[in-house]
């Protein structure tokens, strides 16, 4: 599901309902909200708010006396409350799925150890305007555009920005897919003349989490609307982050890297056409 196949996922929890009669507590919680998420990712609502009832009261049958299979083990209340979250954000509910991850974060014991990796939701909170309407490996010196902050967002949260000369943008690369991930070494632009290297060694949309840190220079701020320049995102591209940057947070110490970024990234910054 996290994948994007929302349609495979359901097809696989639905194929693993039968085999909630004769599962323990804890795996009948994490059959039910995992059914609801697949059921609210494509388009039933109102089977997904039926699925999330029923698996809201399994945890409650646990008696955690070592009845559980050790595969679920860490299944309990918070988990529960962090896949309803999520459910409820596929379903639209934002105040509610905030309101289950709090709950989430309130549940976890202090000395749990995770043994499982972090499901992060982040929420734009800008978007790119104008520029450039498609994605190029080259010529993004000199693009002017806009950096507009949603509606829903206090003017104040911008006060003091334009005495900065320059931002920190971190931004979605939400034109690509997981299906463009790539996890291991490769050419760099496919070009075999530079070396292979690993996944996070690249800075492109094949990293997992595809997420971008641009420095764009800030020309002037106009309401929710930030006037950039060299700016490497898209028109419509969601912004999750906006600083100003400190000169104080650059590298310390003496830069150093190979020859092969220079000569591929030499006409990164030339004017566009």
């Amino acid at each position: 599901m996290d994948l994007g196949h929302h349609q495979q996922a359901a097809a696989l929890t639905d194929a693993a309902t039968p085999c909630y009669d004769t599962a323990s507590p804890r795996e009948r919680a994490l059959l039910g909200v995992v059914h609801a998420r697949s059921l609210a990712r494509t388009g039933d609502p109102k089977g997904a708010s039926r699925a999330l009832l029923r698996a809201e009261d399994d945890p409650c049958d646990a008696t955690g006396d070592g009845d559980e299979p050790s595969r679920v083990w860490f299944f309990g209340q918070a988990s529960l409350a962090h896949e309803t979250a999520r459910t409820l954000q596929a379903m639209g509910d934002l105040t509610g799925a905030q309101a289950a991850f709090e709950r989430s974060v309130q549940l976890r014991e202090g000395s749990f150890s995770r043994t499982h990796a972090v499901t992060l939701t982040l929420t734009s909170i800008a978007t790119v305007v104008g520029g450039r309407t498609e994605v190029a490996d080259d010529f993004w010196g000199g693009v002017r555009l806009l950096i507009r902050l949603n509606d829903d967002l206090l003017l104040d949260t911008l006060r003091g920005l334009e005495e900065f000369s320059h931002l920190q943008v971190v931004w979605h690369f939400d034109q690509g897919s997981q299906a463009d991930v790539h996890l291991g070494a490769r050419h760099p632009r496919n070009n075999p003349d530079w070396p292979e290297t690993g996944t996070f060694v690249h800075r492109n949309h094949r990293r997992p989490a595809r997420i971008a840190i641009s420095h764009p220079r800030l020309l002037r701020v106009a309401g929710c609307d930030l006037h950039v320049e060299d700016l490497d995102a898209v028109d419509g591209t969601p912004v999750y982050d906006i600083a100003p940057w400190f000169a104080e947070f650059g590298p310390r110490g003496e830069v150093r890297q190979p020859s092969w970024p220079g000569e591929m990234l030499k006409d990164y910054w030339a004017p566009s056409t």
